[in-house]
C-alpha cells in the first residue's frame, strides 16, 4: 500500500518501487499488477521500475476520466528551512497532507548506512508513515520535488523522514510532461544494477545472466508489448552501452537518458545466447503501431 503522483493526465503515476518488487532479491511482490485509487477504483500496471532508485511508473489501464496533473518543480532549489508538504495515504487515511520544513537537501545514502547505489536525499520533518511511499513532497507553491520513502525512516527516529530529489530522476519524468497519445513514453522495463556484489544473486535467480556482466544495469522483467519489448529487449539482458555512452550503472543511464532527444534509443546488451556471452545491439522506439480507424456504417 502506498501513495503516487499523477505526471500525465491519461494515467501516468509516479511512485515507488518497493511497494512491488523486493529490494533484496528479483523476486516479485506482484506481477505488476496494481489498484490505483483516485476518486474511483481503477485497474493499473506497472510499466517502468528502477529498483535501485526505488521509483516506478504505473499506468491506469483505462482511465475513467482525464486525471489533473502535478506541477514539477525542482529540488536543485530548496534550501534548509523552506516548507515542505508530505500528501498520500498514511495507515489508509486518504487525502492527509503534513507539513514541516528541508532539514537538508543532500543527505547522503552512505551517512544513512544505505548499500548500494550512492544517493542523495531529502530530508524533512514532516509525518511519513506506512501508506505514504510514493506520495509526492511538494514545496510552498503546491510544487513536486521528491517522493517520499516511508522505508527510510530510521529505528527510533522521529521528525526524521527522507525523499527521493525530483531532480535526480528528471530523465524519468520528462518524458511524460511533453507526451502526446498515441506516444509511449515509458520504456517498459524493470531495471537494477549488476554489480559484483548482486551477481551471485542475479546468475541463481537467472541462469541467462552474462557470466562477465559485473556491471551495467540489468534488465529484470520486460513488459509484454512494450517499447523495449518491440525492440527484442528481454529479461535477463545487461545494458552496457544507451545511446552510443557506456553506462556501468543507473546513475550513469539516467545522465544519458536526460539527453537524448528523438523518437528512437540505441542500447547494446550483453546477453547468454546458446550458452555464451553475446553483445546485440537493439534499437528502442516510442510510438505506437498506427491503428486502423473504423469504417463508418452507411
Amino acid at each position: 500500500m502506498g501513495s503516487g503522483t499523477v505526471i500525465h493526465e491519461d494515467g501516468y503515476i509516479l511512485t515507488c518501487s518497493h511497494l512491488f518488487f523486493d529490494k533484496t532479491d528479483v523476486t516479485y511482490a506482484a506481477d505488476g499488477k496494481v489498484t490505483v485509487h483516485t476518486q474511483d477504483v481503477e485497474r493499473g500496471h506497472v510499466v517502468d521500475a528502477y529498483v535501485d532508485l526505488d521509483i516506478a511508473i504505473v499506468k491506469i489501464d483505462t482511465p475513467s476520466s482525464a486525471l489533473s496533473t502535478a506541477k514539477v518543480g525542482s529540488s536543485s532549489k530548496l534550501r534548509p528551512g523552506d516548507w515542505a508538504i508530505a500528501i498520500g495515504c498514511p495507515l489508509s487515511l486518504q487525502h492527509t497532507v503534513t507539513l514541516g520544513i528541508i532539514s537538508c537537501v543532500n543527505r547522503k545514502s552512505n551517512e544513512l548506512k544505505r548499500g548500494g547505489m550512492a544517493m542523495e536525499y531529502l530530508q524533512t520533518d514532516c509525518a511519513i508513515n506506512p501508506g505514504n511511499s510514493g506520495g509526492p513532497l511538494c514545496n510552498i507553491d503546491g510544487e513536486l520535488v521528491g517522493v517520499n520513502v516511508e522505508t527510510m525512516k530510521l529505528d527510533k527516529a522521529s521528525g526524521v523522514s527522507f525523499a527521493v530529489p525530483v531532480d535526480f530522476i528528471s530523465a524519468i519524468i520528462k518524458p511524460f510532461q511533453s507526451c502526446q497519445i498515441p506516444a509511449q513514453p515509458y520504456f517498459g522495463w524493470v531495471m537494477r544494477n549488476a554489480s559484483k556484489k548482486n551477481f551471485k544473486t542475479l546468475k541463481q535467480h537467472y541462469p541467462t545472466f552474462p557470466n562477465a556482466a559485473v556491471e551495467g544495469v540489468f534488465v529484470q522483467k520486460v513488459i509484454k508489448g512494450s517499447p523495449a519489448d518491440r525492440a527484442g529487449v528481454q529479461a535477463g539482458d545487461v545494458i552496457v552501452d544507451f545511446n552510443g555512452e557506456k553506462v556501468r550503472h543507473m546513475n550513469e543511464m539516467l545522465d544519458v537518458m536526460g539527453k537524448k532527444s528523438g523518437a528512437t534509443v540505441n542500447v547494446i546488451v550483453r546477453r547468454v545466447k546458446f550458452g555464451k556471452d553475446r553483445v546485440v545491439p537493439l534499437t528502442i522506439t516510442f510510438e505506437q503501431k498506427d491503428v486502423a480507424t473504423p469504417r463508418p456504417r452507411l
